[in-house]
């Protein structure tokens, strides 16, 4: 009798728990993100001028088996893509991630045009190749629509994609009538000059660790003033 308290007891207590919804996630994180309707986001009097997106990579699968591990990659269920490859999960995670920059860019502030122009958009990732097919898989989710037709709004051979800081950036000039240089060269300049590994000289860190607590104190000591979505809501005058 003991025991089959004890078992409706846990029951019981299992039961109580009670794990929030997909919407109820989406809209807690929207709260302390950017995550919300372009037109709230933009501070009145001003007009956006240029987005950076910055994304890692969709589920992948793992780049090692673990000591003594005989599960190998044909035990796999989920892809044939090889240790550390993008996973279909991960590339439908980058697929979805596309239509909703469509959504928000395209169809609802028309920052962007509706077909594909090389002008408006630049697209980095890491040389990796899990990095490069999230990066397609973005862009595809972005002009593979139903009513794209193909070699008309978008490339028939895939979209560029270059290797560099996985960096997504839309660059618009309207009144210049096309890519805005300046972002371009001001980023390929200090972007490009010259690659190091910084992990070592930080307090705290090693040559290829740096623990949460670490980044958490720097990113304490160094945010800006009033928190940083004021600090990009600032005028800045020209």
């Amino acid at each position: 009798m003991l025991r089959v308290a004890a078992v409706c007891l846990l029951v019981a207590s299992v039961s109580a728990i009670r794990f929030p919804s997909d919407r109820e996630k989406i809209e807690e994180w929207a709260k302390w993100t950017m995550v919300r309707q372009l037109e709230e986001a933009t501070p009145v009097g001003l007009d956006l001028a240029h987005v950076s997106v910055v994304y890692r990579h969709g589920d992948r699968s793992p780049t090692s088996a673990m000591p003594g591990d005989k599960t190998t990659e044909e035990f796999w269920t989920f892809g044939g893509g090889g240790w550390g490859e993008l996973s279909p999960i991960g590339m439908r995670q980058l697929y979805k991630l596309g239509k909703k920059l469509y959504g928000r860019y395209a169809d609802g502030s028309k920052f962007l045009s509706d077909t594909y122009k090389a002008k408006e958009m630049f697209v980095h990732c890491t040389d990796k190749n899990r990095t490069v097919v999230s990066a397609m898989s973005n862009l595809a989710g972005m002009y593979s629509r139903p009513k794209a037709q193909v070699n008309n709004d978008y490339p028939d051979g895939g979209y560029p994609v270059y290797s560099a800081a996985i960096l997504t950036e839309f660059f618009i000039d309207r009144r210049a009538g096309g890519t805005d240089e300046v972002f371009r060269v001001l980023y390929h300049d200090s972007e490009n000059s010259d690659f190091r590994v910084i992990t070592p000289y930080v307090e705290g860190c090693t040559d290829d660790y740096c623990p949460v607590e670490v980044l958490e104190r720097l990113a304490a000591k160094y945010a800006p003033p009033g928190g940083i979505d004021a600090f990009c809501q600032q005028r800045i005058a020209m």
